[in-house]
């Protein structure tokens, strides 16, 4: 569990001030049974196992910096991930989302598989959101003032609800490409 020292480097369990990073030196699944706040969180190459989210509703994951997934598995359990730069490998498994992913910050995004798609990607007020690779998401909701921007695609991939695209007042959206893939169902 996240909340048990002993699992940890130091034997401390980390704060919003620390790096927390899974790599090939530590391959076993984490389950994140509180809240956590932290600098940096990245699941590096070479980790194989998967970090999984509380089921608590208010056991979020809030990252200040950047988050990574370049190996291993991330399952959200429809907690709320914020974040100010995201960067999510171009390989499929990688992210199970059920939960909203929030850019908190003006910062950069690149979610290029569809395999790892958002339920939903949410930037929040008077905030830029920057695409440095494609990204995929069922729903997007942009805060009043706040603007995707960039130049890759943004797709967004088979929405299961009827407003997939909530924009505030004064919100743009201006990537390069926008794509929107609807279900033949």
């Amino acid at each position: 569990n996240w909340s048990e020292a002993a699992n940890w480097n130091r034997d401390t369990v980390p704060n919003a001030n620390s790096n927390v990073y899974f790599s090939s030196t530590s391959t076993k699944d984490c389950t994140v049974d509180q809240a956590v706040s932290v600098r940096n969180f990245s699941l590096a190459a070479g980790y194989t196992g998967t970090v999984t989210l509380s089921v608590i509703i208010g056991q979020n994951l809030v990252v200040s910096d950047t988050l990574k997934l370049d190996a291993g598995l991330l399952v959200d359990n429809g907690r709320t991930v914020s974040f100010k730069n995201c960067y999510i490998a171009n390989t499929s498994t990688r992210l199970t989302s059920t939960g909203i992913w929030k850019q908190t910050a003006s910062g950069e995004i690149s979610n290029p598989s569809v395999d790892n798609v958002f339920i939903l990607y949410e930037v929040a007020a008077n905030l830029t959101g920057t695409l440095s690779g494609q990204v995929y998401t069922k729903q997007l909701v942009l805060g009043a003032g706040s603007t995707v921007t960039g130049a890759s695609y943004l797709n967004l991939y088979n929405p299961t609800v009827d407003n997939f695209i909530v924009l505030g007042s004064g919100a743009v959206i201006s990537p390069s490409y926008l794509q929107i893939t609807l279900n033949s169902n």
